[in-house]
């Protein structure tokens, strides 16, 4: 893996553009690195990207792992039966909101 300053990164960035095709490009600053510059193909998909490299969701998915393991799982019907509720939830939240920014 290539190692380079947000400096150079920054200003050679169509370089590290090309180049993150034979790998990733870890980016430093001040010694320590910060980020890393990847390439995606076509048929990656941003959001499975996003979600692998989710520190927040892998908390979640270990926090229910170890519940399941305690036996304090839920049913698979009782499970989406709440992600439904909570979609319903956020899409009436978003839809107030947006016709409040509209008037």
């Amino acid at each position: 893996m290539k190692v380079a300053p947000s400096a150079d990164v920054k200003a050679r960035f169509t370089d590290y553009l090309e180049s993150i095709q034979s790998g990733p490009v870890a980016i430093t600053r001040n010694g320590r690195v910060v980020a890393a510059l990847v390439a995606l193909d076509e048929n990656d998909d941003l959001e499975s990207f996003a979600l692998g490299h989710s520190r927040r969701l892998r908390q979640i998915l270990e926090k229910s792992k170890e519940q399941f393991k305690a036996g304090k799982g839920i049913p698979h019907h009782q499970f989406w039966a709440e992600v439904a509720a909570t979609t319903r939830k956020v899409r009436r939240t978003n839809s107030k909101r947006v016709r409040r920014e509209n008037k």
